[in-house]
C-alpha cells in the first residue's frame, strides 16, 4: 500500500517539482527584449506575460538544459526586469542563475532567478 500511494504521489507532482538550478560562469551582453502579452492567445500558456531575454553570445550553462540564445523572466519578478532593463540600457554584460523547467512536449524554458552584473 505505501508503495502504490508513493507512485501515485510522484504521479501528481508537477513538473516544475524536477527543476534543476543552473548558472553561467561567463558575463553576457543582452541583444534584444522582448515583452509577452499576459492575454495573447497564441503564446504558450506558460510564457504569457514574461520578458523574454536575448543574448549577443551563445550561453554555456553550467547544469540543466537551458536554451544557449535567451532566457525569460516571470512578470511578478518586477525587480530583476528592472534590472535587466538596466543592463540592457546601459550596455552591462550579466552572469545568470536560472531554473531549468521542462516542459511535457520536450521543450525546456529557463527562467530568470537571479543575476549579477560584470
Amino acid at each position: 500500500m505505501r508503495k502504490l500511494f508513493l507512485f501515485v504521489w510522484l504521479c501528481m507532482m508537477p513538473y516544475q517539482a524536477f527543476a534543476v538550478n543552473t548558472y553561467t560562469n561567463s558575463y553576457y551582453t543582452i541583444s534584444t527584449l522582448s515583452f509577452i502579452s499576459s492575454t495573447d492567445t497564441i503564446v504558450n500558456a506558460d510564457l504569457k506575460g514574461t520578458l523574454e531575454v536575448r543574448f549577443t553570445n551563445t550561453l554555456t550553462w553550467l547544469g540543466g538544459s537551458c536554451n544557449d540564445a535567451w532566457v525569460y523572466v516571470r512578470d511578478d519578478d518586477a525587480h530583476l526586469i528592472a534590472g535587466i532593463l538596466t543592463a540592457k540600457s546601459t550596455g552591462k554584460a550579466i552572469r545568470l542563475f536560472a531554473d531549468d523547467v521542462d516542459k511535457p512536449n520536450g521543450l525546456t524554458y529557463c527562467f530568470l532567478r537571479g543575476f549579477s552584473y560584470n
